[in-house]
């Protein structure tokens, strides 16, 4: 677990301070690897794992380009349930919704639209359950982006409900 943080720290250096996106991703890497290893039943496994995972797939999710692994890189999708799975065990709602939004983005450019959009709408229902307007907002835009492609309508609504809580909380235009 010492591992996990060291190398969690040294990712978050790199990737926040513009050093090495790649070593960055590599650094998250050794620190997914560390703790696959722990018994899912620790909580501080799922707690780095999450955070590692999330960093990497928004480091590398540029190059996502419909493939499972990009640029010989993990298995994003694969990852992303993993994560998912990790905060529905032990985190909190906010972090439940960010994880299946993320999920919904790999499965975007892994499986395609269809199934992508299943895990996008969880997403909002899970954000509309919680409550907190700021993950509700961020769901309903990314689900609205992709649903629109399917259903022009759904996704005009969902949009339009998302600029109305723009326009009313001031929490979302920081």
């Amino acid at each position: 677990l010492t591992s996990a943080e060291v190398h969690y720290g040294l990712a978050r250096d790199a990737a926040m301070e513009g050093l090495s996106f790649a070593e960055a991703e590599r650094h998250c890497e050794e620190v997914i690897k560390a703790v696959q290893d722990l018994p899912e039943q620790d909580e501080s496994r799922d707690r780095w794992l999450i955070q590692a995972v999330e960093l990497l797939l928004s480091l590398t999710e540029g190059r996502w380009r419909g493939q499972h692994r990009p640029a010989g890189g993990p298995d994003i999708d694969a990852l992303a349930a993993e994560a998912e799975a990790a905060a529905k065990r032990h985190g909190p709602p906010e972090l439940v919704v960010r994880t299946t939004l993320l999920r919904g983005k790999t499965l975007l450019a892994t499986q395609g639209l269809v199934p992508s959009l299943a895990k996008l709408r969880a997403a909002v229902e899970l954000a509309e359950q919680y409550g907190d307007p700021v993950p509700l907002f961020v769901a309903r835009v990314e689900y609205g982006r992709q649903v629109s492609k399917r259903r022009l309508a759904d996704g005009l609504a969902q949009l339009q409900e998302a600029e109305r809580m723009y326009a009313s909380d001031p929490r979302l235009g920081g």
